[in-house]
């Protein structure tokens, strides 16, 4: 098998559907590492160890923890930590997933973290909570939360996550998308939107100017009313003042004539 090698087959049905409902009602937390779960899971079953040389056919569901240094040709579903450092050749979903120099054919889906360690190959996509990547992947990496790839990860396939760091080094064909950052991008890149908001902006100052303008306008109008009239009073009184002035001398001209005539 290549280091990106097919199967086949589709493992990627839900082997957890065989438990049951109160095991996956009772087990079904973030990750191993709470307390009251490690007591449970300690108390109900010791981890099981697959040794290096053992190769097991057929499915493997159990509630506990397991560490796989064999061969496991089949689904794994554990309530548990799932620790590989052998190969599996069907789909995982475990509470947890720490892979470290191993080979994985089939899609992992973890409900807490899964961390994929230098030395290992997956062939699958990868769900999970968070998740540090320092192995090569092909596939999709679905990661709810963070997730970091490292320097020595290689991805052929996208990543959606909430938030991502990737090192110098690392290789990744495909697309890289923060689909789950509390960001609104569609409503930052809204052209129409924000046009139109701009535009509503500038027609509101348009009309609040245009608004000042007839106002001085009519101030302006008011003051040149005023000053013409007041010429023009101006004006009419100077020309009754000389007009009266001018009868006014006329009439002592004609008294002046009357009284130098000599009487008959």
């Amino acid at each position: 098998m290549g280091l990106f090698g097919s199967k086949s087959d589709d493992n990627s049905k839900d082997v957890f559907s065989r438990l049951g409902k109160e095991v996956k009602e009772d087990m079904m937390v973030n990750t191993l590492e709470d307390n009251d779960l490690a007591k449970l899971a300690a108390g109900m079953k010791e981890t099981a160890v697959i040794t290096a040389g053992l190769v097991v056919s057929g499915d493997l569901d159990s509630v506990g923890s397991i560490d796989v240094f064999g061969t496991v040709e089949g689904n794994v579903a554990y309530c548990g930590k799932l620790t590989v450092s052998g190969t599996i050749e069907g789909a995982i979903m475990a509470n947890e997933v720490f892979a470290n120099n191993a080979k994985i054919s089939g899609d992992i889906q973890s409900k807490g973290s899964a961390k994929i360690g230098q030395g290992t190959v997956v062939i699958g996509n990868i769900t999970a909570t968070s998740a540090v990547i320092a192995g090569a992947v092909k596939g999709n990496v679905d990661i709810n939360g963070p997730v970091v790839i490292d320097s020595s990860a290689v991805i052929v396939g996208d990543i959606k996550s909430k938030s991502v760091q990737i090192n110098n080094g690392a290789t990744i064909d495909g697309r890289c998308s923060q689909c789950y950052a509390d960001v609104d991008t569609s409503s930052i890149f809204d052209i129409k939107a924000v046009g139109k908001h701009n535009k509503d902006e500038i027609k509101s100052s348009v009309n609040k100017e245009t608004a000042g303008l007839d106002s001085k306008s009519a101030d302006s109008k008011s003051v040149n009313d005023r000053a013409v009239d007041g010429k023009e009073a101006d004006s009419k009184s100077a020309n009754d003042r000389a007009v009266d002035g001018k009868a006014a001398d006329n009439m002592s001209a004609d008294n002046s004539t009357a009284g130098s005539r000599p009487a008959n």
